[in-house]
């Protein structure tokens, strides 16, 4: 039987996730589930809660929140580069706004038995990805992801969406960033190297390194990424005019933006990207930096998640 945390953050889902979680939480001691509960009260607090927990013998740490919610408890899994235990496991409950790493795996969506799924759950190895930059302090920064990274119009999107309110919801909140982002976009001349092949220089309008398929509120922008084969697919839009990209963007929420002529994909381990000039960095739904060049390295079955 599974020891389970649940790291709570009330700000996520504008604010919702405070009310939700009390509703959550009333139901699983009704069914006598018996856990752990730590609430975040700042930005990267649910890294230093989940590391707190797993020192305490907790197995099963649930983020309860956005996938922003969701990357600090990943992080919170390793320390100095290194994992905390070989036999933990991830899971979560999304109450975000964008909550695109729910819609890769299979995190439970309904109230009956939630108490079950962590307790009986050995978990599944999934793949994560080590990003190597400079944080907004300049710093050199080592962040693990789970779903999508990007640098070009969708981590612009992103800088937009997080200054503004998000009480629209996921999906119009980030198609709202979306549009505004694309009227004031400019394309940025980068380099991008997979494997220690450079596969693609020139101007680009966005690329984004993908363990999962989903961004942006619901764009499945790599529609063939697995989050289990040891592969990232690396998508690279090339050189697009503002009305090319208004015209297609309906395209990237279904996942037929692949087969356009200015769209490149391709498969490694290991990605770099060089850019002449900064360029905001997404990861899961947060801008931890303005970069020149970005790193990124998979590890294959890295983590056991439940879902």
């Amino acid at each position: 039987m599974n020891k389970v945390m649940f790291i709570v953050n009330p700000a996520s889902g504008h604010g919702r996730t405070r009310g939700r979680w009390k509703q959550i939480a009333a139901l699983l001691q009704g069914q006598g589930f018996k856990f752990g509960v730590e609430h975040t009260a700042a930005p990267l607090h649910a890294t230093e809660l989940t590391r707190r927990a797993i020192h305490d013998k907790y197995n099963c740490i649930v983020a309860v929140g956005g996938d922003g919610t969701l990357n600090e408890v990943l992080n919170g899994f390793f320390q100095d580069g290194r994992p905390l235990g070989p036999d933990l496991m991830l899971s979560a409950l999304s109450t975000g706004t964008g909550s695109d790493v729910a819609r890769v795996f299979d995190f439970p969506g309904r109230a009956e038995d939630l108490g079950r799924f962590w307790n009986e759950s050995s978990g599944k190895s999934c793949d994560i990805v080590k990003a190597t930059f400079n944080g907004w302090d300049g710093k050199k920064k080592n962040r693990w992801l789970i779903n999508i990274a990007d640098v070009g119009l969708g981590s612009e999107t992103c800088l937009r969406v997080n200054r503004n309110s998000k009480y629209l919801g996921g999906f119009a909140s980030f198609l709202t960033g979306a549009l505004g982002s694309i009227i004031g976009f400019k394309n940025h001349p980068l380099s991008v190297e997979i494997d220690g092949r450079e596969v693609f220089t020139g101007p680009s309008a966005l690329v984004a390194v993908a363990n999962g398929r989903f961004f942006g509120g619901g764009m499945m922008i790599a529609p063939g990424a697995r989050t289990d084969d040891g592969l990232l697919d690396v998508v690279i839009l090339k050189e697009f005019a503002r009305l090319e990209l208004l015209f297609n963007m309906p395209k990237v929420y279904r996942g037929r933006h692949i087969d356009h002529p200015k769209v490149i994909l391709e498969r490694g381990q290991n990605v770099t990207i060089r850019s002449r000039d900064e360029l905001a960095l997404e990861m899961e739904g947060e801008v931890p930096g303005k970069v020149c060049q970005v790193s990124f390295a998979l590890r294959p079955a890295a983590l056991k998640i439940v879902g």
